[in-house]
């Protein structure tokens, strides 16, 4: 039942030459991006009300609580009832699966940034823009890659599983997966899985380089 790695590099091989496996990539990727877009959105302002406001982070508190402890599946299901869109399925509960992780790295990292900074910034008079270029991106951008990057593949898993349980679905890392398994064709099911795993891989790397050059001074920390 289960393919050699040759067999399955062979079906990857054949999808490629089939023109199936870009598509499919493109049409999962692009229901990422848009639901983490949406969810790093969201999970800055509500993190930067709540880092205002201690009563609005008392009030979002529950809710975050409850959205990381809701079964996938479960809120899967009921959207499938509730809407026809299956695309809309798909970015709806990526997006909630994601945001709380992104407010909680928002939120500590604007919990985090150095007061002294702000103190001295303020003695001297320094303009808000220049603060916020300053002190805070520099202060917030490593929480900011490591919550994209956690979110990106917990998302990546959370959409093909959408894309499977909200059929019909065409033409996508999920739907391929589940034609696959309908048809016993464990070749093309493994090979499908093998995807999205490197998928999975190849954007943590690209996250992870892009963080570092958007950094230059942990390198250099961290070189000393």
């Amino acid at each position: 039942m289960i393919p050699s790695p040759w067999q399955t590099l062979a079906r990857i091989g054949q999808e490629i030459n089939e023109g199936v496996l870009f598509s499919s990539i493109f049409s999962t990727l692009l229901k990422v991006v848009t639901a983490v877009s949406i969810s790093f959105l969201l999970g800055f302002l509500l993190a930067l009300f709540a880092s205002i406001n201690q009563n609005v982070r008392h009030f979002i508190t529950p809710f975050v609580t409850i959205i990381r402890a809701v079964p996938t599946i479960g809120v899967i299901l009921i959207l499938i009832i509730i809407f026809r869109s299956n695309f809309l399925i798909a970015i709806i509960i990526a997006s909630i699966m994601i945001l709380p992780m992104l407010y909680e790295n928002f939120y500590t990292a604007l919990k985090e940034v150095d007061k002294g900074l702000l103190q001295m910034a303020s003695v001297f008079k320094i303009s808000g823009f220049k603060k916020v270029r300053g002190i805070y991106i520099p202060s917030m951008l490593p929480h900011m890659f490591s919550g994209l990057i956690q979110s990106v593949g917990m998302g990546l898993k959370v959409i093909i599983a959408a894309e499977i349980m909200a059929i019909p679905f065409r033409g996508t890392l999920g739907s391929n997966m589940f034609g696959a398994s309908q048809s016993l064709d464990f070749e093309l099911l493994f090979a499908y899985i093998v995807v999205a795993i490197a998928l999975s891989f190849l954007i943590e790397w690209g996250l992870r380089l892009i963080a570092r050059l958007s950094m230059p001074w942990k390198r250099a920390i961290s070189k000393e």
